[in-house]
């Protein structure tokens, strides 16, 4: 049997460059892999196909992976823009090791994708076992991401607790 996914070091999928059709058989329904696939090549098309046919676009393979986090690995900007504008899509899921989709796009300098996850509400606070976004894409040396990062953390300030709520007020004076 082939093995369609391997995972790297973070527990993220990388998928081989194979048509939908050969993973998803004949067409008919679209199974959690398949779906995965379809949100990494960047097709739309075939989420929408899930969407309409009553899919979750939660849904999460064996390692606990989402539609999510698939496109946030390979940088589809598109397919996470489709994502977040899905009112069901939840920003933190974790996998297996603990990653998220804006630890992934992070470790893989996808800046576009940092930034719109932290603009819709994504948690930078967060910790994987490899630990958060900022440590992640720090150690990956992916600048970009972690210019992003840390613009995001300057813009919020000293008035964010780690859980995301606030500390105190700011004052009128700044």
């Amino acid at each position: 049997m082939i093995s369609w996914a391997r995972a790297t070091p973070l527990g993220m999928l990388v998928w081989p460059l194979w048509p939908i059709a050969a993973i998803a058989g004949t067409g008919s329904a679209l199974d959690v892999p398949s779906m995965l696939l379809a949100a990494a090549r960047g097709d739309i098309a075939v989420l929408e196909q899930w969407v309409v046919a009553g899919g979750d676009l939660n849904a999460r393979d064996s390692k606990e992976n989402t539609a999510l986090l698939a496109s946030s690995v390979a940088g589809q900007a598109a397919v996470v823009a489709y994502l977040l504008r899905n009112a069901s899509c939840e920003l933190d899921l974790r996998n297996r090791m603990g990653v998220t989709a804006l630890m992934a796009a992070a470790k893989n300098n996808h800046r576009p994708i940092v930034r719109m996850l932290l603009h819709v509400g994504a948690r930078a606070d967060l910790r994987s076992d490899h630990g958060t976004a900022m440590e992640i894409a720090l150690m990956r040396q992916a600048a970009d991401a972690a210019s992003c990062l840390k613009e995001h953390e300057l813009q919020r300030g000293d008035c964010a607790a780690p859980d995301g709520r606030a500390k105190h007020a700011p004052s009128a004076s700044g």
